[in-house]
């Protein structure tokens, strides 16, 4: 309670107010005037929904206004805060009841950023004139904001912001872009409502190109806008696979093609698979069996008893009945290919080494748990005209002597892969030393991939095979530069084609560069993966020495920037594909040819 002016002020309400002073007659006049508007509201309200029990349907406008918080009159059906006069003079006493937002201070520089938004001020000019509009009806006297600020109310006239055309406002006429006072008419509105839909399909229709274009990156693959007839027949069978009786004399190479296909889509099952079934077939892949049951894994020996060579991936439905079937049908089986057959045990697969292992001249299992070093040791035995083998991910191997065994035995390699052992220790040194000795001046490639037990000593051994094409080493993370020089420097070899190193952290400038020095001329493929250090002068130096190289990992080598990938690009006319995942020096600004694919930056966004 305080004296103002003779005035003694009394707060009933403890919220943030505004006093306001006034004289008794001229508050007790507008008191009397909402009141009398606000009981015709209510009474007209009662007339229409009676007990306020059932109610009309509101308009899809109202609806939405009711749901962001905005009514036509919340101000009068809030509880209004009170200020008390007391008049000394006259012994007179009245309230005043001012509307005022509870946390208007609170919200104070909140709503000033919301005022930018284009979209907030539409909305809300538009609830603003309807609610005058509803308002006038009751009280035509009264004068709106809006029509203070110039901004006409519904059935008023208006000129147009863009054409300067005469028209009747509307609730719904649209606000200028650029200021959000100004209307446009019914056409000018329109064309803005048509602009607006053509952008959006041009935006959706180019976010549907790049998600394309980066799914065919990450496929490993090139898009191509106007593919190859053969290729778009080819998918357009993979499409209806299930309504295809039979696909005639297509060729083997393109029912490997579709076969891929359908595995990659996941749609190689039980009733596709009999599509590529043919007596005179040679060659038969299926690189996704999961969906494959076991009586048609066993259909294979009985309609392709011809078959030389077979891959069966991802065959975790494989038996052992299955197994030896394949095994006492395919009497000309010279190549296999087995990853996932976990349910096959050491004894099977020695039973079926029995059958097939004199003919066979590739073998590759991988991904098993059952076969042991025991059973590679029979396999040596019985397979002795093998010139590939690969032996990955064998977790039932826990012991070097089958390794060991394949090494010193099989004479007849040219291939030979042992990755990712059960332990890193089984796979040593000395180990590739008795390889490399045994058949060292024959191999073409070696993958020694996580492998991770191996040093510097085993790159100077594989000097010794000097017909090598093909190298990985990826995940040999003891190899130095010192190591790769003694096996790349003045090596009396025709160079390689691939080499693949991904990994290698202790490697940097110095190995790139006695690498290129080598093989230059011939490789085709390369990684260097998180190698250490390799910098723009590397590239400048080794990127005109590459005239054959076609695609190449620089992932995660921090010293990559755009100056190095155009490097590439100029000076390499055969690169199809470069990758720099992991390198921030890569920017969108970074310009390669059309037919070069740059895969990885970090500025790319689907």
């Amino acid at each position: 309670m305080s004296d103002f002016g003779g005035v003694r002020l009394s707060c009933t309400s403890s919220a943030p107010i505004y006093r306001l002073v006034m004289g008794g007659e001229t508050w007790q006049k507008k008191q009397n005037h909402a009141t009398h508007r606000h009981m015709r509201h209510y009474r007209h309200r009662q007339a229409v929904t009676g007990s306020g029990e059932v109610r009309g349907p509101n308009s899809a406008l109202t609806e939405f206004l009711k749901e962001q918080g905005i009514t036509r009159r919340r101000e009068s059906s809030e509880p209004p805060d009170e200020v008390g006069l007391e008049v000394g003079d006259q012994g007179q006493t009245s309230q005043t009841a001012i509307e005022l937002s509870d946390n208007n201070t609170d919200d104070s520089s909140g709503s000033s950023a919301d005022e930018d938004d284009p979209d907030i001020v539409r909305i809300r000019n538009l609830a603003r004139r309807k609610r005058n509009w509803d308002e006038s009806e009751d009280d035509p006297d009264m004068t709106s904001e809006e029509e203070i600020k110039g901004v006409k109310n519904p059935g008023q006239k208006d000129t147009c912001a863009v054409c300067g055309v005469l028209f009747v406002v509307t609730a719904f006429s649209r606000n200028h872009k650029n200021d959000a006072l100004k209307l446009l008419c019914y056409d000018c509105t329109m064309e803005e409502v048509k602009k607006e839909k053509e952008a959006k399909k041009r935006d959706h229709n180019l976010r549907k190109l790049r998600k394309k274009q980066a799914e065919a990156l990450l496929d490993q693959k090139q898009y191509i806008r106007v593919p190859k007839l053969q290729d778009m027949c080819i998918t357009l069978i993979t499409t209806h696979i299930d309504h295809v009786e039979a696909l005639g004399d297509i060729g083997g190479e393109n029912k490997n093609k579709i076969s891929r296909i359908l595995s990659r889509n996941r749609r190689l099952d039980s009733e596709t698979m009999k599509f590529f079934f043919d007596t005179q077939l040679k060659n038969l892949e299926f690189w996704d069996c999961s969906n494959i049951d076991s009586e048609s894994l066993r259909m294979i020996g009985s309609f392709c008893p011809n078959l030389e060579e077979l891959v069966l991936g991802m065959c975790g439905r494989l038996r052992k009945e299955d197994l030896l079937y394949l095994g006492e049908k395919l009497k000309s089986l010279a190549s296999l290919y087995i990853d996932g057959a976990f349910l096959i045990s050491g004894d099977t697969w020695n039973v079926f080494f029995d059958m097939v292992g004199g003919g066979l001249k590739e073998l590759t299992i991988k991904n098993s748990h059952r076969i042991s070093s025991e059973n590679i040791v029979y396999m040596c035995e019985k397979c002795p005209k093998l010139e590939k083998l690969v032996l990955s991910r064998l977790e039932g191997c826990t012991d070097p002597m089958g390794y060991e065994m394949a090494a010193l035995t099989l004479g007849n390699l040219k291939e030979i892969e042992i990755s990712y052992p059960q332990d890193e220790s089984l796979v040593s040194d000395d180990l590739i030393s008795g390889l490399v000795s045994t058949c060292g001046p024959q191999l073409k490639s070696i993958n020694l991939d996580g492998c991770s037990a191996l040093t510097d000593k085993t790159l100077g051994t594989l000097r010794a095979c000097t017909a090598l094409e093909s190298l990985s080493l990826s995940h040999v993370d003891q190899l130095t530069d010192n190591g790769v020089a003694s096996l790349f420097y003045q090596w009396e070899n025709p160079g390689l084609s691939e080499i693949h190193m991904r990994k290698c952290i202790a490697l940097g400038d110095d190995s790139f560069r006695v690498l290129v020095d080598n093989s230059g001329p011939t490789l085709k493929s390369i990684s260097v993966n998180s190698w250490a250090e390799i910098g723009v002068d590397t590239v400048k130096t080794v990127c005109k020495s590459l005239p054959g190289l076609q695609d190449i990992d620089l992932g995660f080598c921090k010293g990559i920037n755009d100056e190095c990938v155009e490097l590439l690009a100029e000076n390499c006319p055969l690169l199809q594909k470069i990758e720099v995942y992991g390198d921030p020096g890569v920017t969108e600004n970074c310009k390669v040819g059309d037919g070069i694919k740059l895969i990885g930056r970090m500025s790319d966004v689907v």
